[in-house]
């Protein structure tokens, strides 16, 4: 068994997004056998509770450069303890991560947590399918993602789902609320304009029901609009973060997720491990199909296809034993994706190398 006495993360922030809550929960779990850093190259903004066992470098930031000055900086760094092992989630880090890891003769270990083909700019697909191959390995998040790749790259990656954090609520027995959720970055890719009109279309036939969207992001003002433009203002509310939404949604209706492309939702698996009937878009590269069985744990709705949307929706609402029957099943999750399950995988990947 190999021991290495750094593993270092590197990351552009620990602000809120899923591959950052990955990387914290990581990085916590491992810090309990090993020494583990993470190294922020872009903000300083940390919005995840860490260990005290987990050491955070911000040096970097302060000097808001990329390019050369960042590799050199890297190269610096990581050479100063051989026995190193460089874990990086984010596309374009990983190109730096893995020509720092080689240059210094550490090891590294990269990951892509979302469409591949939408990542980085196409010219650049060769450039990074070249530079995986010298990755040690290359964790994916779904088969679909790992198919985007050349061979070789694929030879050498595993699939690794997102852990469930430990301390989320009970599953709700009561009666549940009429009201839909979801908890998403207000952002183009997760396509909300989808969701806002199709529960327009919905609240004709169900009048009473509200939508509340947790998250914030560039789109606030935009949906925020586009609510009032189909006369839903009253009907629709744009919560904000809160670190305690699982509490607040675990008596809703349903969760719905519209994505245009997505990794692997870690509110959707929150949402399933709570036992909440689930709807998602089945986007590439995957994500949504890696843990949700069509009609028996969930609802897999095309990508953009609202009409689609309400039907699943409708499903739910008129058919309280079927819904009751989804969120069941959905919550088994919960073994499936534990945090101790996943953490010893990366664990195990982390000693093989």
């Amino acid at each position: 068994m190999k021991i290495y006495p750094r593993i270092v993360f590197i990351v552009p922030s620990l602000k809120s997004g899923g591959a950052e809550r990955v990387i914290v929960t990581l990085s916590n779990w491992l810090s309990q056998e090993f020494h583990v850093e993470i190294w922020m190259m872009i903000d300083s903004q940390v919005e995840y509770a860490l260990s005290d066992k987990v050491y955070l470098n911000q040096s970097y930031t302060a000097i808001k450069k990329g390019g050369i000055i960042r590799l050199f900086w890297l190269i610096k760094h990581l050479k100063t303890e051989k026995k190193t092992i460089v874990i990086s989630f984010m596309t374009k880090l990983n190109l730096y991560a893995i020509i720092a890891a080689k240059l210094t003769g550490v090891k590294v270990i990269v990951s892509e947590r979302n469409d591949p083909s939408k990542t980085i700019a196409a010219k650049y697909n060769y450039i990074r399918d070249l530079l995986y191959q010298f990755a040690d390995k290359v964790v994916f998040q779904t088969e679909g993602a790992k198919g985007f790749f050349s061979n070789k790259v694929r030879e050498n990656g595993v699939i690794i789902l997102n852990p469930l954090r430990n301390r989320i609520p009970d599953l709700y027995e009561g009666k549940r609320e009429k009201k839909i959720v979801t908890v998403s970055r207000l952002h183009p890719q997760k396509n909300l304009n989808l969701l806002i009109e199709a529960f327009g279309e919905f609240t004709k036939e169900y009048p009473d029901y509200s939508l509340v969207i947790y998250g914030e992001g560039p789109l606030e003002s935009e949906l925020k609009g586009k609510a009032k433009e189909c006369k839903l203002q009253d009907k629709i509310i744009f919560a904000g973060v809160n670190e305690n939404v699982l509490d607040l949604i675990r008596n809703a209706m349903m969760f719905i997720i519209t994505s245009n492309f997505e990794g692997l939702s870690n509110a959707l698996i929150e949402a399933m491990a709570i036992g909440l009937p689930c709807i998602s878009t089945d986007s590439p590269p995957g994500g949504a199909r890696m843990i949700i069985k069509d009609k028996i744990n969930g609802l897999l709705v095309p990508v953009g296809d609202k009409n689609k949307l309400i039907a699943a929706m409708k499903k739910i609402v008129s058919n309280k034993e079927y819904a009751a029957y989804l969120g069941k099943n959905a919550a088994e999750i919960r073994i499936r994706v534990n945090e101790d399950t996943i953490c010893s995988q990366w664990k195990q990947l982390i000693l093989s190398i």
